[in-house]
């Protein structure tokens, strides 16, 4: 019998992520609003496989549409909207990082890892793609400077907007 799986799977949001289209259709979208037809032309793909792409960005709270005076549909970032904070969560073992994006208004890093790289590297890449911004005076430098300079146990799930305020200061 199969033991069952203690894995922590990606959040919906970060699994909307994963796909390169839907990265690139992120991308441009959050430089103005755009149509299937504006999309169509620049990425090269057929209209159906935009608008299954879309209602994924859409579903997961990514992006939102509305229809323009031209009547045509409209797809827009949905932080250009209303403001909305994310929380994340990372848990980090020796051999993979795993992570899940949640709203609310807090970052948690709860790191189980010596890979200090990747951690660093993955961060800034989740918080690039999903344009999170933590704090203008906050960069992935300091999170690893906190990384190495603090003890597992003592970083469990400590919040890191804290951490970094203290160092701030």
């Amino acid at each position: 019998m199969k033991k069952k799986s203690t894995r922590v799977y990606s959040s919906k949001l970060l699994s909307a992520l994963s796909h390169p289209l839907r990265v690139s259709i992120f991308e441009l979208i959050q430089k103005g609003a755009k149509t299937t037809i504006e999309l169509e032309k620049i990425l090269k793909e057929n209209r159906v496989n935009l608008y299954h792409h879309l209602n994924v960005l859409e579903k997961v709270g990514l992006i939102d549409s509305y229809f323009g005076d031209d009547r045509l549909k409209k797809f827009i970032i949905k932080n250009q909207q209303k403001s909305h904070k994310t929380k994340l969560e990372l848990n980090i073992t020796d051999n993979e990082l795993d992570y899940n994006l949640k709203e609310t208004n807090s970052v948690v890093v709860t790191p189980n890892s010596k890979n200090k790289k990747k951690f660093t590297s993955k961060v800034k890449e989740i918080l690039d793609i999903s344009g999170i911004s933590l704090d203008k005076s906050i960069d992935i430098q300091q999170v690893q400077i906190i990384y190495q300079h603090k003890k597992v146990s003592e970083l469990k799930e400590m919040q890191l907007k804290t951490i970094l305020n203290k160092k701030n200061k």
